[in-house]
């Protein structure tokens, strides 16, 4: 990431090397990068020749670093520590999913005593107690889903 832009002032004098933000000589905190050709005001450091971007108009993407937590913004995308996780999971859907295989779970379990009748392995299966002995292991057994929200991000 680059920390410094060329700006150009109405008369047309370029300034170049113009720090994104006054601080240089660490990576933490926040670094605005300008969308180029939008209005920018700068302002010297101390008595030195060096600038720096106070303001701007328009912002083509926002720097934030923490720590080891970074986060970049900009018009298309929100990215959290290099987005090697993948993209967030919008809740209600991963919810739907899930409660949609919850549903073909236990279908498979309501249909399977009735299967083992039908194709006639409950009288060979463990004596002719095959379809008692696997309702017997499903009784009590459940598919619950615990809450899932972090109502501390928000999307």
């Amino acid at each position: 990431m680059r920390s410094i832009i060329d700006v150009r002032d109405f008369a047309g004098t370029l300034y170049p090397d113009v720090r994104k933000r006054a601080a240089i000589s660490s990576y933490e905190g926040i670094v605005v990068t300008p969308v180029v050709g939008s209005s920018v005001i700068v302002s010297r450091i101390g008595e030195s020749d060096e600038m720096f971007v106070e303001m701007f108009s328009e912002v083509e993407t926002i720097y934030w670093k923490i720590g080891e937590q970074t986060l970049k913004m900009d018009k298309d995308s929100i990215v959290c520590n290099g987005g090697a996780l993948g993209g967030m999971v919008i809740l209600e859907k991963l919810e739907a999913n899930l409660d949609a295989l919850k549903k073909y779970v236990e279908a498979i379990h309501q249909a399977l005593p009735g299967a083992f009748t039908a194709i006639g392995i409950k009288d060979l299966a463990d004596g002719g107690a095959g379809s008692i002995s696997y309702t017997t292991s499903m009784t009590g057994k459940a598919i619950n889903f615990q809450a899932m929200e972090n109502s501390k991000i928000k999307q």
